[in-house]
């Protein structure tokens, strides 16, 4: 939620100023940027489950659901493309497929793992427990985000648009 509310009033600036759109209007480049927020907003809550699924060692419905998630995301994103070629239906397509992917592991993991409450709480006890190894976990995750994802941050910002989606080579 706070990745679709922080990407929602910056997405005029990244799909005005930072992408340069040349081909595409700046209206499509912005609803497109708004539509991948709400997509990883909604594949975010996904982790929680793979990792709930890892902990009841069933990495065989995990991996079933993952593989699923992704032929019917493709698949159906195949069909889409060629019902209606257009960056907005196919990125609306990808958000839809992340709902029901996210639905698919809540309700499978549920199954799996019955005690899992589907009220989310806070356990102040069990933060503490952990803390340390969850603050190394997740400074690890942020610094190999960036060392894999930093070249594609600045190639976004030095070519335009239409050089990304290779229009313009």
């Amino acid at each position: 939620l706070a990745i679709a509310v922080l990407l929602w009033p910056t997405a005029e600036y990244i799909a005005e100023q930072w992408l340069t759109p040349q081909s595409l209007d700046s209206e499509t480049v912005l609803v497109a940027v708004r539509t991948i927020g709400i997509y990883v907003a909604i594949r975010w809550p996904v982790a929680f489950y793979t990792g709930a699924l890892n902990g009841a060692q069933r990495m065989d419905v995990q991996n079933l659901l993952k593989a699923s998630a992704a032929t019917v995301r493709i698949g159906v994103g195949i069909l889409v493309i060629l019902a209606s070629p257009s960056v907005t239906a196919f990125l609306a397509w990808f958000a839809i497929s992340a709902a029901l992917e996210l639905l698919a592991f809540v309700v499978v993991t549920h199954r799996v793992i019955p005690a899992l409450g589907f009220r989310p709480y806070f356990s102040l006890g069990a933060i503490r427990s952990v803390w340390r190894f969850s603050l190394t976990m997740a400074v690890i995750a942020i610094l190999s985000m960036l060392i894999t994802q930093l070249d594609r941050l600045f190639v976004s910002k030095l070519l335009h648009l239409a050089n990304l989606a290779g229009d313009g080579v």
